[in-house]
């Protein structure tokens, strides 16, 4: 008999099987504010935990390597680049042995009340430079979107709020170098 993969939580030490046809599909602000203001404040991102959005070094590597299955065609994860060359203004090159990361768009996103800018939502498309046969991979068009903090007096309020509800303090840490990624592949 062939097993089937029900996506499940774990919550209070029980697994949790998600109903039939449930699909994790945040919006924009839902992903900034909930997932990736919480990753930046390293608030627990219960009920999902690290395996569900892992921490990935992308730059460098083929979109079909971050996929977790063949059959999976949207995948989200947290990705974070240098700081200090980030602080200089320096873009990273998204370049992997196949191809590269062309930027597409960017779109802004509000904070709740639309009354400041919070993050920014970039678009990529893989575009394959070199030619090379890659077994069992069949052609697909791939579409990344980045969204990244911008420190806003909305967001360090939103963030000062948020950790003070947690008993802890607003952070430090530089919130431009922290992402979070959500990749798709259209076949």
């Amino acid at each position: 008999m062939v097993g089937v993969l029900v996506p499940y939580l774990i919550v209070e030490g029980n697994v949790v099987s998600f109903p039939l046809g449930y699909r994790f599909d945040p919006s924009d602000e839902e992903l900034v504010m909930q997932y990736l203001s919480k990753k930046v404040l390293s608030l627990p991102m219960l009920p999902f935990p690290d395996f569900v959005m892992p921490v990935v070094q992308f730059r460098h590597a083929d979109p079909w390597d971050l996929q977790g299955g063949e059959d999976e065609v949207e995948k989200f994860f947290y990705t974070q680049e240098e700081p200090e060359l980030m602080q200089r203004g320096i873009r990273m090159k998204r370049v992997s042995d196949t191809g590269v990361w062309r930027e597409r768009g960017e779109k802004t996103i509000l904070s709740p009340d639309h009354s400041d800018i919070i993050a920014m939502k970039r678009t990529y498309r893989f575009e394959r430079t070199r030619v090379r046969l890659v077994p069992n991979r069949p052609h697909a068009t791939w579409t990344m979107h980045e969204y990244r903090l911008i420190r806003t007096d909305a967001l360090n309020q939103h963030l000062s709020m948020t950790a003070q509800a947690n008993k802890m303090k607003a952070p430090k840490v530089a919130t431009h170098c922290q992402s979070l990624c959500e990749m798709l592949r259209c076949i």
